[in-house]
């Protein structure tokens, strides 16, 4: 990710980049580029910590990418941080959204209560009071 500092430009600006064709409001950007979610279905298992995804590219040529797609970002509008690891041995363009610091506890709770939630519901439980070994 780059910075570009537009914060010194005046209003009425006639600066165009991509798709701002009626000028660049004065602020200071990130030059960023843009994934989108993949669903369950495409071959990937459902993880309370990664979120598969697919980067935005402009060209895709013999399973690689040959042209990227940028856009500008206002850093105001960013709410947290985000890691984003390639998903190694996938598409080209395949990445993993891990989630947020502050979603980790929620989620190893979840996760550390799945298998008793699963435990309680089964089959295996006894109403005769025996005790399974």
């Amino acid at each position: 990710m780059g910075i570009c500092g537009f914060s010194l430009i005046p209003d009425d600006n006639d600066v165009n980049f991509a798709d701002y064709n009626d000028g660049i409001l004065p602020s200071v950007y990130a030059i960023v580029e843009s994934a989108y979610a993949v669903d369950a279905e495409n071959g990937y298992r459902q993880s309370a910590l990664l979120k598969p995804l697919r980067l935005e590219v402009r060209q895709m040529n013999t399973n690689r990418v040959t042209r990227l797609k940028f856009y500008l970002a206002d850093v105001e509008a960013f709410v947290e941080p985000l890691a984003v690891v390639p998903d190694i041995g996938g598409a080209p363009n395949a990445y993993f959204l891990c989630q947020s610091r502050v979603s980790w506890a929620d989620d190893f709770i979840s996760w550390l209560q799945g298998p008793y939630k699963e435990r309680a519901d089964s089959d295996c439980d006894s109403d005769d009071g025996a005790a399974a070994i």
